[in-house]
């Protein structure tokens, strides 16, 4: 099971201009129900895909350039999705998986923290669970990238009261054909 965390991923400076495009940026408030019939499991957050007419859209490509180039010595990824998530003390964020498991293909999702400043305090970590129990737990520390199994349950939670914007996650949905390992 794939969890990696890399602190530092982005410098402060582009820590500084994501964090001002962020709040800067509208965002479109999703709710839709889950797969389960409860009427009540839904989810509601705020979320921007980014398109090749975002004026931002080159500084997010050069971050997904940086993120491939890490990620693609045992395989060639691709992102498919990119897309950025706002959330608040009072939404509602289910656990969820970001792919459907497809034979043959290696799905991940690198995940960066788009604040320039959080407190353990204010909560917002990722966390990650078999369905039972949280099995790992993520801060979202300022320019750091969580990379991790896109099949395996996770959510962002919200933020605490203590802390009254946004906790904003850059996503990059990531895909590579698994390459066969050659026995000689």
């Amino acid at each position: 099971m794939k969890i990696d965390v890399y602190d530092n991923f982005l410098s402060n400076e582009e820590i500084n201009r994501l964090d001002k495009i962020l709040w800067n940026s509208s965002f479109t408030l999703n709710g839709y129900t889950s797969k389960m019939v409860d009427k009540m499991d839904r989810e509601w957050s705020l979320s921007k895909t980014v398109e090749k007419d975002d004026r931002n859209y080159e500084f997010y490509k050069k971050i997904e350039e940086r993120i491939i180039n890490l990620l693609s010595v045992e395989n060639n990824y691709t992102c498919y999705r990119n897309h950025i998530n706002a959330n608040k003390f009072g939404d509602v964020l289910n656990l969820h998986t970001d792919h459907d498991i497809i034979k043959g293909l290696s799905p991940l999702t690198a995940l960066i923290y788009g604040n320039k400043e959080w407190k353990i305090n204010w909560g917002g970590e990722t966390i990650f669970s078999d369905g039972e129990e949280i099995i790992k737990s993520v801060i979202p520390k300022p320019g750091r990238l969580l990379v991790f199994d896109a099949t395996i349950l996770h959510t962002g939670r919200v933020p605490s009261p203590s802390f009254p914007h946004f906790r904003y996650t850059v996503v990059y949905n990531l895909i590579s054909e698994i390459k066969e390992k050659t026995i000689i």
